[in-house]
């Protein structure tokens, strides 16, 4: 396969295993392709700071040239460079928060600048994304709290139960301010209307020169679709749901057997296992 200038991945459940790794054969990968002069990049719903911290452990830091956070609004290059797409303001956010709160569940908002999850209630799904951001969390009155202020993104969590069972509902409030998407597992999440993996994706290409149908996309979930849609060549992982198999190009082994790792090998002729 020639003509690949960018690859972009999603992290949780497509790069990284459920224990939260990347594994040496996906590391060999990494390398290989900046040895390639192939830019390499992971978009994810997880705040760039959380990402780097993430991925400092395993050996593959230096080899990321782009970073595409909270579903496409922060963008971060290897070189210095930044953008950040609009975020919601207070009257957004109210209005998500006055047409969810009777859902019982907890929603918020990530204020990277104190490293925390402001939360409208504690419950043990909060506990757990705070644990897997590395940040703490406090419950606070949001109708004060989020006055005079603005974030990449507002969120429910709970779950996974719960938030499916309201999904039809959340999915029916975006509008022409904000869009919602469900991000796997506990959480569903609202951004700007203008902010998604796939203007991110543009976003990249724009400054690097690159059309994007050279750019490889990997995901697994359904805030991955418009990304695979943009991409010139899209993997959705074993592990993703059928309506995301289906608009991708290629099917990959699961996350838990080396999939993504394998794909890429084989796809791009690396002759590292394959």
């Amino acid at each position: 396969m020639e003509g690949i200038k960018l690859i972009i991945t999603d992290l949780d459940e497509t790069l990284l295993t459920k224990e939260k790794k990347v594994t040496d054969y996906a590391t060999e990968v990494i390398h290989e392709l900046k040895k390639r002069d192939i830019l390499f990049g992971i978009a994810s719903g997880r705040m760039v700071p959380v990402m780097k911290r993430m991925m400092k452990d395993f050996g593959v830091f230096e080899d990321i040239s782009v970073w595409l956070g909270a579903n496409g609004a922060d963008y971060e290059d290897k070189d210095g460079y930044k953008e950040t797409a609009p975020y919601l303001n207070t009257g957004q956010m109210l209005d998500i928060y006055h047409k969810t709160v009777g859902l019982d569940t907890s929603c918020g908002v990530f204020d990277d600048e104190n490293q925390r999850l402001v939360v409208s209630k504690e419950n043990d799904a909060i506990a757990a994304v705070a644990r897997s951001n590395r940040y703490a969390f406090e419950a606070l009155d949001l109708e004060e709290y989020l006055i005079g202020k603005s974030f990449n993104k507002f969120f429910l969590v709970d779950e996974k139960e719960k938030i499916l069972k309201h999904k039809e509902y959340l999915d029916s409030l975006s509008n022409k301010d904000y869009a919602g998407v469900y991000s796997g597992a506990k959480m569903y999440e609202f951004m700007h209307s203008s902010v998604s993996k796939s203007s991110g994706i543009k976003a990249i290409c724009k400054h690097h020169q690159i059309e994007t149908g050279n750019v490889l996309a990997l995901g697994d979930s359904e805030n991955d679709v418009g990304m695979l849609k943009t991409a010139g060549i899209s993997i959705c992982m074993g592990n993703g749901p059928d309506h995301v198999k289906e608009i991708a190009d290629y099917i990959a082994d699961t996350n838990e057997n080396d999939g993504w790792a394998r794909i890429l090998d084989q796809l791009l002729e690396l002759n590292l296992r394959s």
